[in-house]
């Protein structure tokens, strides 16, 4: 890798490059197309550094995964997807550790003079020999001090670019930056917003019934839209006993045998109880073999796993879990959606309870309302078979023995 030099004589001077930067403000006006954003950017920046193919990648909020927000002039090293940062369903999602572009989501500069002979792309070698692919730059996209992503120029002669253009490049990332962060804060809120009004059916479902339980599967499918999963639980929790059960299931069932295992034997359990949601991208990596409630969610299969505290008060209760079988198909804003969707459940959940210990007052009251009837029926059949001054007339001194104790 080569290591661009600050300050290069020949870089172009700041007011040269407010080119590039008005271009990316005129792609602000409409509606936004991943494909067509960076149009107007590619010519501006053109005479500075030369290119065939640029990309924007965005990093997740915990910096573990990246996905693509724009891109122009074909295909890159990665996987083709229609699924961008700014779409309304979950992005396709890339590991951080997995990929050739980690050390620039950490603040480096990455010059390749031959992409597919390089050994850091040696897995994507197929993929880069078909686009023809050969010098590229990657450099971190900044929104202040903060890496938020990557800004990528690719071209297909080998052996193009030297410091200067990296410099160049670097310089453009920072100016861009900013107005990058609000372009994918944007949709991210518009995706929200999106979700958590597909979550207005749910209220109403809710108030149907005083059984939880036997609207669960109806319920995942009108959850389905808003949040996707293969397997949803309801599992509460019993606190003094760290036991967890069952609530009720959509989807899949849970791994046979889960049920029977204490809280304590999940790794994220403590996690869970102070509060905290727990989101698993790769769940067979994640999951720790140690503990035997992890052991048992291995056998499911599930990849993403999203699990979000119930709170019930001040404690919390229970857990709502999604799980799918794919990896990395969960985001902050799923886990805003099913923080918003587990409130709901609780309330369900005590509108139950309160149901159910109404129905157990009401069967109290009509046990002893049963028994006090018994219990004068029994005192009036006494009376008239003994005579009133025999059972409650006289005191027990002078009363006469009854027939029955001659």
């Amino acid at each position: 890798m080569e290591s661009p030099r600050p300050g290069a004589a020949t870089a172009p001077p700041e007011s040269d490059l407010l080119v590039c930067l008005a271009a990316i403000a005129r792609a602000l006006h409409g509606e936004f197309q991943p494909r067509a954003f960076l149009a107007d950017f590619s010519t501006a920046l053109q005479p500075f550094v030369p290119h065939d193919r640029l990309g924007i990648n965005y990093l997740s909020d915990d910096g573990r995964t990246f996905s693509v927000l724009a891109e122009h002039g074909g295909p890159g090293f990665l996987p083709p997807s229609e699924r961008y940062t700014p779409d309304l369903r979950n992005a396709t999602r890339f590991p951080v550790a997995d990929s050739p572009l980690a050390p620039v989501f950490e603040g480096e500069a990455l010059c390749v003079a031959d992409l597919p002979a390089d050994p850091r792309f040696a897995d994507h070698a197929a993929e880069l020999r078909s686009t023809g692919l050969k010098s590229a730059m990657f450099v971190p996209l900044l929104s202040g001090s903060r890496v938020i992503g990557k800004l990528s120029a690719a071209t297909r002669v080998a052996a193009v670019y030297g410091n200067v253009h990296v410099e160049r490049l670097r310089r453009i990332a920072r100016m861009i930056g900013p107005f990058i962060e609000v372009i994918a804060l944007l949709y991210r809120e518009r995706r929200r917003h999106h979700r958590i009004e597909l979550l207005t059916g749910i209220t109403k479902m809710l108030g149907t019934t005083l059984d939880l339980r036997e609207i669960l599967t109806p319920l995942g499918e009108a959850l389905r839209p808003a949040i996707a999963f293969d397997a949803m639980g309801v599992i509460t929790l019993e606190t003094s006993g760290w036991q967890w059960a069952f609530f009720g299931t959509a989807g899949e069932p849970p791994a046979p045998g889960i049920e029977r295992i204490p809280a304590r034997e999940f790794s994220y359990a403590p996690a869970l109880m102070a509060g905290r949601p727990v989101l698993f991208d790769e769940a067979s990596r994640e999951l720790n073999p140690a503990f035997a409630g992890d052991r048992v969610m291995l056998t499911a299969g599930l990849q993403s796993c999203l699990w979000v505290p119930m709170q019930f008060g001040d404690e919390v209760g229970g857990t709502l879990f999604f799980g799918k079988h794919e990896p990395r198909s969960y985001d902050s804003v799923d886990v805003e959606v099913a923080t918003v969707v587990a409130s709901r459940v609780v309330l369900g959940i005590q509108h139950q309870r309160l149901a159910e210990e109404q129905r157990r007052l009401a069967s109290v009251e009509r046990r002893a309302r049963t028994l006090e009837q018994n219990l004068k029926t029994a005192r009036t059949e006494l009376y008239h078979r003994y005579g009133f001054e025999q059972m409650i007339g006289r005191s027990p001194l002078h009363s006469r023995r009854l027939p029955c104790c001659r």
